[in-house]
């Protein structure tokens, strides 16, 4: 009986810092999802638009993975007007002169 609980009890906190870790490593606390429109891509980025409350916003990725650039050629004319569901983290610039924030895409589906 006591060898029962002592193994559920190292099971438990093998799970438990199992769990924790995973979550360490995938944060995703501070993503942020959003659908919006691709407006296209310039010399500072690739642009997409959406509205919140009547109020337009546009986010700007100075870079993102390669891996997006090929799946929906955004440097092209392809998907400019396309709706697509983004989740992107804010990340504060390391830079002590600077205050500035950098966007990081995460993922990006098209919608349409």
């Amino acid at each position: 009986m006591m060898k029962s609980t002592i193994l559920k009890s190292i099971f438990t906190v093998f799970l438990s810092l199992t769990l924790m870790a995973s979550a360490i490593l995938h944060d995703t606390t501070n993503d942020i999802k959003v659908k919006a429109t691709f407006e296209g891509y310039d010399e500072m980025g690739y642009n997409f638009s959406y509205k919140v409350k009547e109020i337009q916003s546009t986010l700007i990725f100075e870079e993102i993975k390669e891996e997006f650039i090929e799946k929906y050629d955004l440097e092209g004319e392809t998907y400019v007007g396309k709706t697509f569901e983004l989740k992107y983290a804010i990340i504060e610039s390391t830079d002590d002169d600077s205050d500035e924030e950098i966007l990081v895409l995460k993922s990006l589906k098209l919608l349409e």
